[in-house]
């Protein structure tokens, strides 16, 4: 088998161009994230997917993507449900809640299947703190660890029982950072209990999770990302996290050197694998250049994903939940969000080109 690259790639359109498809075959990468400029119509994405997965040669590349809900929802109306922001489901009364959680994973979970995608990059376990950075207050359950935990461990579950990979983010949480990680970097001086519980609670289990890009200093004044000592003694340590292991996207501003630098500290920090969400073709292949393989670790973690992901999938009833889950959607206060911090950084980059 040709070793896989440790990096989660990205594209630039709705279809592979043809140097492309030459980056893909030849350097075989973990997986492919998609954004919304990769998007059109249902019946267009399955056809990229379906050419991503026929030109890697591999039915198990991890085809990604950020479906939390609410503003970050990568598939939008009119072509794709809409579905609530974790915020929203978290101010539910909670049975209510539980209901709305699960009916919400399982749909997107179906919308996935009709278009070839089989990893989601959620569900969010920050837990909500007074002055949290706009680019998360949306994103977050709750206020408390307890409800964050158990609604993100409903969604996990039913992803999973879906043949859905779920990727928890931001490990080990975003605390109360003020700066959107996309601009700026956070250095948070007290590490609060109550923003690692649901990380301390569901990373044991988890099979994927990613990094926040902040300093604990009183860990380390490197980024999480960065730190082989975060990585090691609380992520792998603490947390018992033995899933795959990546990072938050490269080119955040919240991590400073170059794109090659970036992508060397963050595997050797214990990154299993890299994020590269640009889509250029420079940064693609200094990346690929630059992340190494899947460890043999990694790898034999990676298998169990595949197990899953390939698991096969029936709908049932989905009509019917989806009519439950927009009475529950009904029952909500109406979320107004509109920062979207991926569109923040495409549009200064695209500023700065």
């Amino acid at each position: 088998m040709k070793p896989i690259k440790a990096a989660i790639i990205s594209v630039s359109g709705t279809k592979l161009t043809d140097e492309e498809k030459y980056l893909i075959e030849r350097e075989n990468p973990l997986g492919v994230s998609l954004f919304t400029r990769n998007i059109k119509t249902p019946r267009q994405l399955l056809t990229l997917t379906n050419d991503i997965k026929n030109t890697v040669g591999r039915n198990d590349i991890l085809i990604a993507i950020d479906q939390e809900g609410g503003r970050v929802c990568r598939l939008a109306p009119p072509h794709f449900r809409k579905y609530l922001a974790q915020s929203a489901i978290g101010a539910l009364d909670i049975e209510k809640a539980r209901q709305a959680a699960q009916f919400h994973a399982e749909l997107i979970a179906n919308d996935f299947h009709k278009c070839g995608i089989n990893c989601n990059f959620a569900p969010t376990l920050d837990v909500l703190a007074p002055h949290i950075t706009p680019a998360l207050k949306s994103r977050c359950f709750s206020k408390n660890p307890k409800i964050v935990t158990e609604l993100g461990k409903i969604m996990i579950d039913t992803y999973c029982h879906h043949s859905i990979l779920p990727c928890i983010k931001h490990i080990p949480g975003h605390a109360n950072a003020q700066n959107d990680p996309h601009l700026q970097l956070s250095i948070i001086k007290k590490i609060f209990e109550r923003y690692l519980y649901p990380f301390e609670q569901i990373a044991p289990q988890a099979l994927m999770a990613m990094t926040a890009h902040i300093v604990l200093s009183e860990i380390d004044s490197l980024p999480i990302t960065m730190s082989k000592k975060a990585i090691s003694e609380l992520i792998r340590g603490r947390f018992k996290f033995k899933g795959l292991l990546i990072s938050d996207a490269l080119e955040m501003k919240a991590l400073s050197g170059s794109l090659q630098d970036k992508t060397i500290a963050c595997r050797q920090a214990g990154c299993d694998a890299v994020c590269y969400c640009s889509g250029d073709m420079i940064g693609l292949q200094n990346v690929l250049d630059h992340c190494g393989y899947l460890s043999d670790t990694a790898m034999a973690y990676f298998n169990k994903i595949t197990t899953l992901i390939n698991h096969p999938y029936s709908a049932q009833n989905i009509s019917g939940k989806a009519r439950r889950y927009n009475r529950l959607s009904r029952l909500t206060n109406p979320v107004i969000d509109d920062y979207d911090a991926v569109e923040v950084l495409m549009q200064l980059q695209k500023s700065t080109e």
